[in-house]
């Protein structure tokens, strides 16, 4: 390893390996920067500002609504799962009940008519460190793509 005037680095072996003389942990609370929406595949991506642990989201904690006062037209997910894997961006895959619930009441449908809101309370998710979210409430997403698969009969 050299620096940026070309001098090797010198090595330290594990005979006289240096001690830690001070060691500051991270307390910063992780924050949402903002979130896609992917009706047609079924997942909302969220962008935090640091590296977060995906298997602390709580999906049962994300709530979708149309508008920031009404309560009518809201929706908590149920059966969807954060999927990836230690990284700022967390994807959640919405399960087949959320997906239709949110098709059904047509939250967040519209996104470019600007009615679609994310929230998530306090400590819904953790980071690497283990300090939990600030809570948010963001509008609209940054990417939208709203549901353009037709139906296919099952039996």
């Amino acid at each position: 390893i050299f620096d940026m005037s070309t001098n090797a680095l010198i090595p330290i072996t594990s005979a006289n390996a240096l001690m830690v003389s001070g060691y500051n942990p991270n307390r910063l609370n992780p924050q949402l920067n903002s979130f896609d929406f992917d009706l047609n595949v079924g997942t909302i991506t969220l962008h935090f500002n640091t590296t977060m642990n995906s298997a602390t989201v709580i999906t049962s904690q994300v709530l979708l609504k149309n508008d920031t006062t009404s309560t009518a037209l809201n929706y908590t997910l149920q059966n969807s799962t954060a999927v990836s894997m230690k990284s700022p961006d967390i994807i959640v895959t919405l399960g087949s009940y959320d997906l239709n619930q949110i098709k059904l009441l047509q939250i967040c449908t519209n996104s470019a008519a600007g009615n679609c809101y994310l929230t998530m309370p306090m400590n819904a998710a953790q980071d690497v460190s283990g300090n939990g979210m600030l809570p948010f409430s963001i509008h609209s997403p940054v990417v939208f793509v709203n549901d353009t698969t037709s139906p296919v009969l099952t039996e």
